[in-house]
């Protein structure tokens, strides 16, 4: 009994798990912008080594 109580609390704590993606600009999106407006909450954007502007 114990076995298949802690089976099921494990999968329902597993259905809300969120993943959180990381979004790379600008191998990913050419914008900054393009990439914020792509991400969910608890997204990260990064942003690669050069400059950007506008």
């Amino acid at each position: 009994m114990k076995k298949v109580l802690f089976g099921s609390l494990v999968l329902v704590g597993m259905v809300g798990v969120i993943e959180a993606a990381y979004l790379y600009v600008p191998s990913q999106y050419g914008t900054i912008s393009a990439a914020i407006s792509a991400a969910a909450t608890g997204d990260t954007v990064l942003g690669g080594w050069r400059n950007f502007t506008g």
